[in-house]
């Protein structure tokens, strides 16, 4: 398992859109800050790989169809994640670029 500095680890459960959104906007940081995305998808439906292509970092994908409390959805996320630190955002949620200051 590749060590990033920082993991972004983003729970969902039926949510696509916005998740693909936030994921559009994750790319704004790929140029200054060494991240993975750890998606953690307790949705009915799997995410479709096609929605997973064409950024530039790199995501990690686990999705279970049982449904799970969040806290539990957090948890698998937390112990999917590789990086130094660890930055839980909502699947509504954007990172500003200044993240870096305190990483």
């Amino acid at each position: 398992m590749n060590q990033f500095l920082l993991s972004i680890l983003i729970p969902t459960k039926d949510r696509q859109k916005q998740l693909i959104t936030v994921l559009s906007s994750l790319n704004l940081l790929n140029d200054i800050l060494d991240f993975e995305v750890v998606i953690q998808d307790n949705s009915q439906s799997r995410l479709g790989e096609e929605h997973l292509k064409g950024y530039d970092f790199m995501i990690s994908y686990h999705h279970h169809t049982q449904s799970i409390p969040i806290s539990d959805n957090i948890q698998h996320g937390i112990e999917n994640s590789s990086g130094e630190y660890l930055l839980i955002i909502g699947d509504d949620d954007f990172v500003h670029r200044d993240i870096v200051k305190w990483v």
